[in-house]
């Protein structure tokens, strides 16, 4: 990790068991309610060299390191915070239940599970509201526009959308290949109009 304040996320590691370092200490135990099964997970905390680790153990092979950052505040914050990271990264697919067990865990449990409830209920308020309100019309919408040559002289107009061109179901597909095929058809129109050229035949000399 870097020395900015990067944080580390993984949400289900499943790294060697002989890698979890011997002085972690036990924050807290509780129960974790999956989408297939329950479980009970225990997670610890580790502060060493500036940086904070939080390391979980649990069933069905979860364990490792779950959440590390440089070290920022007071060791009861940092733990607070740490499992709180977790617990937001995993939301929607497992929720924290029943504490079990505290621990060195100083903070309050269940106001952190209420905490990310309710900023979990105002983000999703936020994002209904932002989808029913109108879209402003964009000054930058996609313009096709058709080059015409009549009588000599070449114009550029735009295409509307009742153009016979886009009768033939060019505007289901995506803009870039409506754009090529425009200029396809230009180019066939192009070739029609065009008188055709004699060929010259080079005349044997015997």
């Amino acid at each position: 990790m870097s020395k900015s304040r990067d944080v580390f996320v993984n949400t289900w590691p499943h790294d060697d068991v002989r890698l979890f370092p011997r002085y972690a200490t036990l924050l807290c135990s509780y129960e974790v309610d999956g989408n297939m099964y329950e479980r009970g997970e225990h997670a610890y905390f580790l502060r060493v060299s500036g940086t904070d680790t939080l390391w979980i153990r649990s069933e069905f092979g979860v364990v490792g390191k779950a959440v590390s950052r440089p070290t920022a505040s007071d060791e009861t914050t940092a733990q607070l915070d740490l499992l709180g990271i977790l617990f937001r990264a995993r939301a929607g697919v497992e929720w924290p239940r029943k504490l079990i067990s505290s621990g060195a865990f100083q903070s309050d449990y269940v106001q952190l599970l209420a905490d990310i409830e309710r900023d979990l209920e105002v983000n999703t308020q936020s994002a209904l509201r932002n989808l029913s309100k109108p879209k402003p019309a964009s000054d930058k919408q996609t313009k096709f526009m058709k080059r015409e040559k009549k009588m000599g002289k070449v114009t550029i107009r735009a295409l509307k959308a009742d153009d016979p061109i886009f009768r033939e179901g060019i505007s289901r597909s995506h803009p870039l290949l409506e754009r090529k095929k425009l200029l396809a058809m230009e180019k066939e129109a192009s070739k029609e109009t065009k008188p055709p050229t004699e060929k010259r035949t080079k005349k044997s000399i015997i």
